[in-house]
């Protein structure tokens, strides 16, 4: 469930850049603070559907897009990955790593 976040974060933050729209925008419109948007956007806090109704019409997209599961955050395969000494294998396992000791503590 944790890389599901990440991954709509991802997606919610990637169309905030392309769009120009800041993060308090976004927190001002949904009534929220600024930090829960960034929460949002790291995949640590998810968002009821309500919310994210209201965040896609902020971004001028649907929900349908914003969970799309085709992000670079998705799970890698990691029988097929290299070694540790791959040092985008070795950001990808360690971001992996950090999710589940975030998902623990929560």
């Amino acid at each position: 469930m944790a890389n599901f976040g990440r991954i709509l974060g991802d997606n919610i933050g990637e169309l905030m850049r392309k769009e120009g729209i800041k993060p308090i925008t976004i927190a001002n419109k949904l009534n929220c603070s600024e930090r829960d948007v960034w929460r949002i956007i790291e995949g640590k806090l998810l968002v009821i559907p309500e919310m994210l109704d209201k965040i896609a019409e902020i971004l001028g997209t649907t929900p349908n897009n914003l969970l799309q599961l085709d992000s670079e955050l998705s799970i890698p395969n990691l029988e097929c990955m290299e070694g540790f000494s791959n040092p985008d294998n070795l950001d990808r396992i360690l971001d992996l790593i950090d999710e589940y000791v975030e998902l623990v503590e929560s």
